[in-house]
């Protein structure tokens, strides 16, 4: 366990340490805003997509690997890992080129800025896909040991970039992170090339699994689960911003950078205890209970929904390779990371987490509850005793949900159409 929360928690801890120092010591906070949020939104999209990317290919793989090590064909790892690893790299590109390509016609993004965002992402790539095969090796430290030498590179790199051959903050920093990432993931690929020596050369039993899995039917429950909380995500938000700006497609941009005063998030300023704050109440925050409908504010979130803690359950996880553990402690380590990495960003301008935004990551904690849910499940004495506390947690949860509809907050419903919320607020008011 203490090595599954290691491998969980330090690479997180590395990466935003390092653009914390990197922040702080090439004075990001100077940097204007437009180019502050095109460096955010970079490097979120490429923690994003090369989350979302690598996920399928793990839980194909992780199941075919289970079997591999369960009848002890440990020659069979290699052609394993180098199919996927085309494979991913093939479909990652595929859907990364057409984004920024877009982002170059439509954003007249610089082409070298967008070249090395794509860079990033394709380097994410091969970091996420590597670490659910060191799992198998369980040599968490070395994964925390390359992320540290990556981000040490990283920052050392961004200081040469911007004092010495004068680049523009930003790009400085997005380039140095990019060749960090890059120098984790050959670290990671030299990795399992050492632990597995041996190569079969049966790739074809690997293809053949895939069509194995590739069966309609089952196709069709694994990408509808897989998509559905996406699908749901994007349609709400979309119909959030045709409510609030008139387009489905605005995601704030225009507003921030034509009517919002900037001024206003506190000068300006990145500040890392303001960050720290943010973070700590958008997560821990606690407000007192109001006497009127809807009753309740915007708390932290695990503090609003306590169904949230069943996702640290995922950290040191240990299951059964044939229920997918293999599968659920690899992607559990890239969800921690990614959310975390995720939600700073959002503090570094702001300083605060604003709601909508918050819809970039907290789909993530669903996953990591799913995660923590098999995993007590699998070592659950009484399933029916456990099935009816979830049960309690989740009928909670959604009546919070309804009830977060009605807080004045952001443009809410409250907001917009205030005379619904008169009416539904007489309904609750007793003589």
């Amino acid at each position: 366990a203490g090595y599954s929360a290691g491998v969980t928690i330090t690479p997180m801890f590395v990466v935003i340490g390092n653009v914390l120092l990197m922040g702080k010591v090439l004075g990001f906070d100077r940097v204007g805003y437009a180019e502050r949020e095109l460096f955010s939104a970079t490097l979120l999209y490429c923690f994003i997509f090369s989350l979302l990317t690598t996920s399928p290919f793990h839980a194909v793989l992780s199941r075919y690997m289970s079997d591999v090590i369960y009848e002890e064909r440990f020659e069979d790892i290699l052609p394993c890992f180098y199919t996927g690893l085309v494979m991913n790299v093939f479909v990652s590109a595929l859907l990364g080129i057409p984004f920024c390509i877009w982002e170059y016609l439509n954003g007249h993004v610089n082409i070298l800025y967008v070249f090395t965002g794509f860079l990033g992402y394709m380097s994410l790539v091969l970091v996420f896909y590597s670490m659910l095969y060191l799992s198998i090796c369980k040599d968490y430290a070395k994964i925390s040991l390359y992320f540290l030498f990556g981000m040490a590179e990283a920052f050392v790199l961004s200081l040469l970039f911007a004092w010495i051959l004068q680049m523009r903050v930003p790009s400085a920093m997005l380039l140095a992170l990019v060749i960090g990432f890059f120098t984790t993931a050959c670290l990671e690929l030299a990795a399992v090339r050492y632990y597995f020596r041996k190569n079969s050369g049966r790739y074809r039993a690997v293809f053949s699994y895939f069509k194995k899995c590739a069966r309609l039917s089952d196709f069709g429950k694994v990408f509808g689960a897989f998509c559905i909380p996406f699908v749901v995500t994007a349609v709400l938000l979309m119909l959030y911003n045709y409510a609030r700006f008139e387009n489905p497609f605005e995601f704030g941009q225009s507003y921030q950078l034509t009517t919002v005063d900037q001024h206003a998030y506190r000068e300006n300023k990145f500040k890392l205890n303001d960050c720290l704050n943010g973070l700590l109440f958008h997560f821990f925050g606690y407000e007192t209970i109001s006497g009127s409908f809807p009753f309740i504010h915007h708390d932290g979130c695990f503090i609003q929904f306590p169904i949230l803690f069943i996702g640290l359950r995922s950290i040191g996880l240990r299951g059964h390779k044939e229920k997918g553990e293999l599968m659920v402690k690899g992607l559990s380590g890239m969800i921690w990371l990614s959310v975390a990495v995720i939600s700073f960003y959002h503090v570094m301008w702001a300083p605060i987490v604003y709601r909508r935004y918050a819809l970039d990551f907290n789909f993530l904690l669903c996953f990591l509850v799913m995660f923590g849910v098999c995993g007590l499940y699998w070592q659950s004495g009484n399933d029916a005793k456990l099935s009816f506390w979830l049960a309690l947690l989740g009928t909670y949860t959604f009546v919070i949900c309804f009830l977060l509809f009605f807080v004045d907050y952001d443009y809410s419903i409250a907001t917009h159409q205030p005379e619904i919320l008169e009416k539904i607020r007489s309904l609750f008011q007793f003589p």
